[in-house]
């Protein structure tokens, strides 16, 4: 097995059920252009392998990146790992999807107006050929899609914390500073769109030599001359959670802003945060180390 690639496949999954929306996208795009060289350089033998490249792949922005995690999970399925044939389902589902098409499966849900639903079936699939893809049958993916988001309201969602995390005994919530909006048809799948930075956006001091500066949704980047993501800086609202009546003012002078590490420092997308304010904050992320997030971080708020 590749350690690499699983490293990467574990950080990616972990990813996506911490973060969301824009946040989660931008460092499953880094990883993405990782496992890319990996593949390139023909470092990827066995079916676990493949299974966790076509998992971050299936993460991906264009059409090809969800065709190649298609074949990559019939690969793994081919090498007898017991989740390809699944995997190689939704990534199916997914390339339809973006095209516009009926998915053949049903493993896709939608952002669609405030709440979620399945992506539209193709009525042709039974439940017999969806076994044969180690798919539930269409009445359990339903039953699922409700479970997982019932009746639950995307704003409801994002009045959630987007990140939890503790500093000297405090508990303290991350969260967005508002509800990303939709497309004109108010229907999300997850693919957000990169546009350049404006005049008056943010711009950190410190960044690479050479790169690009771009805005996802409520999100800024940069991007590298392959047009890879290498760093990103995000403003964020943060508050106290508990203990109750723990003064904002008197954590942000204990604080100083100094940057409180949001992830371990072996990954290969790190993070970071500072606060600005009694209220506000940035969490940074990127492939460039702690040390030189928390000098990006630095750079905005002093």
């Amino acid at each position: 097995m590749n350690e690499q690639v699983r490293a990467l496949f574990e950080e990616d999954r972990r990813d996506s059920q911490t973060f969301r929306e824009d946040e989660a996208f931008v460092a499953s795009q880094a990883r993405r252009g990782r496992v890319e060289d990996l593949l390139a350089g023909k470092k990827l033998h066995d079916a676990d392998d493949f299974y966790h490249a076509s998992y971050i792949l299936q993460h991906g922005e264009r059409l090809e990146h969800w065709a190649q995690a298609h074949l990559l999970a019939r690969t793994a399925a081919e090498l007898g790992h017991p989740k390809g044939r699944y995997q190689a389902a939704a990534a199916l589902d997914r390339w339809l999807m973006h095209m516009g098409l009926p998915q053949k499966f049903g493993t896709c849900s939608v952002v669609d107006g405030d709440g979620w639903r399945l992506w539209d079936i193709d009525p042709q699939t039974s439940d017999e050929e969806r076994e044969g893809w180690g798919v539930p049958a269409l009445e359990q993916l339903l039953a699922r899609a409700y479970e997982a988001f019932g009746q639950a309201r995307r704003s409801e969602r994002f009045a959630e914390p987007l990140l939890r995390v503790e500093v000297s005994g405090v508990k303290i919530g991350l969260y967005e500073v508002g509800i990303p909006p939709l497309d004109g048809d108010g229907v999300l799948t997850d693919v957000p769109s990169y546009t350049p930075l404006e005049r008056h956006d943010p711009r950190p001091k410190h960044l690479p030599p050479n790169v690009t500066l771009w805005r996802l949704g409520r999100l800024f980047c940069a991007k590298d001359s392959r047009s890879r993501v290498v760093c990103s800086w995000h403003p964020c609202r943060w508050a106290v959670l508990e203990p109750a009546g723990v003064d904002p003012e008197d954590i942000f002078e204990r604080l100083e802003r100094q940057p409180q590490a949001l992830s371990a420092t072996n990954v290969y997308w790190t993070r970071v945060a500072v606060a600005a304010n009694p209220a506000h904050c940035w969490i940074v992320g990127g492939v460039l180390g702690q040390p030189a997030l928390a000098k990006l971080a630095l750079s905005l708020v002093n």
